[in-house]
């Protein structure tokens, strides 16, 4: 079932996210994951993906994710939360 994968970046700014990004998918993107999207949020920086389950995201955070943020010095911990889609896919109008 596919889950709805939220990930929070307290202090990051756009450009120290395009700096990770270099380190976190230098081979393209992950296995699992149907759709990103990201974008400033109050604090920092707030990353929503829709992956094909839960099992797929936790593996990317655990293994390329969080690897990538300590290679690359960011600070603090990353705040994650995973939701059950109900809905993943088109928009029917």
């Amino acid at each position: 079932m596919a889950v709805i994968g939220i990930l929070e970046l307290p202090g990051v700014t756009r450009e120290r996210y395009e700096e990770l990004t270099r380190g976190v998918a230098p081979g393209g993107p992950s296995d699992g994951v149907l759709y990103h999207a990201c974008g400033p949020a109050e604090r920092g920086w707030k990353i929503i993906d829709v992956w094909k389950s839960e099992r797929h995201f936790q593996r990317f955070v655990d293994e390329r994710f969080v690897p990538a943020l300590r290679r690359q010095g960011f600070p603090g911990t990353v705040r994650r939360e995973v939701v059950t889609a109900h809905h993943a896919g088109t928009v029917q109008r």
